[in-house]
């Protein structure tokens, strides 16, 4: 028994203990106490020992999904050389919006290129991120993975160092004619290497990225002539 302010009843306890007989051995409060605190290390080494197992069959599902997600030739190679394509459109196109008199639809065309082909060339750096791999060399040697091996700067539509300096001096309605005869053909080489790497690439996010980009550019190629026929 137990007084309302909590301190034991030792008159009553007396009597009960009186009332026990011989072949009655009553439960120490102490041994209950006891049990409870064995069952609870039993509980926590078994929540331990599951979450020791999750850890390590979490750790063997990212191992064998790097493994699995090893890039193959075309899957590096798009990237590194798509890389390499879209930081020129970025180039051309901020070169553009620095040239006097340039019209309205150009530099709307110039800013969709920077802001797209930027939001791309955060897409292809993660996936050398997932692989584990650095951007190539500049003095590397591009487009092996075509079969088509050149320079960097000769890839399939690059502008040329002559085509750059054209356009950085352009103004006004030759600016536009520059930019979109430049964006033209730099889309156009785009869109080849695109649709081959959607085509033989292996990484799903590889063929997803490449068949998105041409299909883009494929329309922006249609844009960019009827822009041209207008000024002409």
């Amino acid at each position: 028994m137990t007084r309302h302010d909590g301190a034991p009843d030792t008159e009553h306890a007396e009597q009960s203990s009186e009332g026990v007989g011989a072949g009655e051995d009553a439960q120490p409060e102490s041994t209950t106490y006891t049990r409870r605190q064995v069952f609870a290390a039993s509980l926590a080494t078994l929540l331990l020992g599951v979450g020791a197992g999750m850890a390590y069959t979490t750790k063997s599902w990212v191992d064998r999904e790097r493994a699995r997600d090893r890039p193959t030739a075309v899957d590096l190679g798009f990237v590194n050389d798509m890389l390499d394509h879209h930081d020129q459109a970025v180039e051309m196109s901020l070169i553009t919006l620095g040239r006097p008199g340039i019209s309205g639809n150009v530099r709307n065309f110039a800013t969709e290129v920077i802001v797209f082909q930027r939001y791309e060339i955060g897409l292809l750096e993660g996936r050398l991120n997932v692989w584990g791999e650095q951007r190539g060399e500049d003095d590397r040697t591009a487009m092996t993975w075509m079969g088509m091996g050149s320079k960097v700067s000769e890839m399939p539509g690059m502008a040329s160092a002559d085509d750059l300096g054209r356009l950085k001096t352009a103004t006004g309605t030759d600016a536009d004619r520059e930019f979109f005869t430049l964006m033209r053909a730099h889309h156009k080489g785009g869109v080849h290497m695109a649709d081959y790497a959607a085509t033989n690439a292996a990484d799903g996010e590889v063929i997803s990225l490449a068949s998105r980009m041409s299909y883009n550019q494929k329309l922006e190629v249609t844009e960019y002539t009827r822009a041209l026929a207008s000024l002409n």
